[in-house]
């Protein structure tokens, strides 16, 4: 596959946006962001998915800080490289590494092979943009589905070609 077409291949859809979505543990924003994934068709299995993002931060906190979380998972469940953004309704607890709560999720998902070659690139994009101010600011400025897909494009995307192509 070439650069372009890895950064192009991972899924946005306007029903993996949820914006003010009110959930009071880590549990249940796990479980409305798999139920986006399966109503989108892009996970297979839904208990599947939900025990490994729970068994994932059970080894370390993918909040990253800035109020963001970042959960991934590769699974022979998920059909696709997909991303779920969740905007939260209120700051929920996630064990931080700067110890402030969450209140943007990006969830990053993806299969083993196949399908999956867009899994890494994306995820370290999102990493390093949360490192960089400017970055920062327009991961947590994403407000709406809109945001998300002018996100993807501006930023993401043409991160993602660079990253394959050095």
């Amino acid at each position: 596959m070439k650069p372009s077409e890895i950064a192009t291949s991972f899924r946005l859809e306007p029903g993996l946006f949820l914006s003010d979505l009110e959930v009071a543990t880590q549990e249940e924003l796990f479980a409305a962001l798999v139920d986006a994934l399966v109503a989108a068709g892009a996970v297979l299995d839904r208990q599947a998915l939900l025990r490994l993002l729970v068994e994932r931060e059970a080894l370390g906190t993918t909040g990253l800080g800035h109020g963001v979380a970042i959960p991934h998972a590769r699974s022979m469940v998920a059909r696709r490289t997909t991303l779920v953004c969740a905007r939260l309704a209120r700051e929920l607890e996630f064990g931080a590494v700067d110890g402030r709560p969450v209140r943007l999720v990006y969830l990053v998902v993806a299969p083993y092979g196949a399908g999956g070659e867009g899994y890494l690139p994306l995820l370290g994009v999102l990493v390093a943009a949360l490192h960089h101010d400017g970055d920062r600011e327009r991961l947590l400025a994403v407000e709406s589905f809109a945001d998300l897909e002018k996100l993807a494009r501006q930023l993401i995307r043409p991160r993602i070609q660079e990253a394959l192509a050095r």
